[in-house]
């Protein structure tokens, strides 16, 4: 028997998530999955890292810093 498995990404990198746009992604410290939404890094709202993007979380207000590649669920 042969078993194919699909090597498909679960989730969406963050890059391609736009700004506004709201998504779930687990948080730092807990497993648990929260709601975040995407902000402008070139805002002057954060320093603009290359390969990095900045989102807020809607519960606590905290600003989190995401590298670019990272998969999350888009809402």
């Amino acid at each position: 028997m042969k078993v194919n498995y699909n090597e498909t990404q679960v989730g969406t990198e963050i890059r391609s998530v736009s700004v506004g746009d709201t998504f779930l992604a687990k948080r730092t410290t807990h497993n648990l999955k929260c709601l975040y939404m995407k902000v402008d890094g070139c805002s002057g709202l954060v320093r603009n890292t290359r390969g990095k993007s900045y989102a807020v979380n809607l519960v606590t207000g905290q600003l989190r810093e995401f590298n670019s590649d990272a998969l999350v669920e888009k809402v």
